[in-house]
């Protein structure tokens, strides 16, 4: 969405009058939360070694031996249920220990 700067934006900061608008012919570009989240989402699915879980949230990320990369998740779903998911990089080796 694009945005008049100091024409479609309003700068208040405590102890100082409100800048006055006017139009400095400056234009930016805006987007809402739920936006971003579907664009990052879109982004996210390309990957191969990525799942998407619907209704869960994360609530640890679980790090590696070496605190270098994420092994994995420690999730909640909506019911309370706990769960946690090693992940799988497809850089190691058959066999790696996670």
């Amino acid at each position: 969405m694009p945005l008049r700067v100091a024409t479609d934006l309003r700068l208040e900061v405590p102890g100082f009058d409100p800048f006055p608008q006017r139009d400095l012919g400056w234009h930016v570009y805006s987007m809402s939360r739920p936006l971003i989240e579907l664009v990052v989402r879109r982004q996210v699915q390309r990957y191969a070694n990525v799942t998407l879980r619907e209704r869960c949230r994360v609530r640890n990320l679980v790090v590696s031996p070496d605190r270098e990369a994420v092994a994995g998740s420690a999730e909640r779903t909506v019911t309370g249920e706990a769960r946690r998911y090693p992940l799988i990089w497809w850089s190691m080796p058959p066999g790696a220990a996670v």
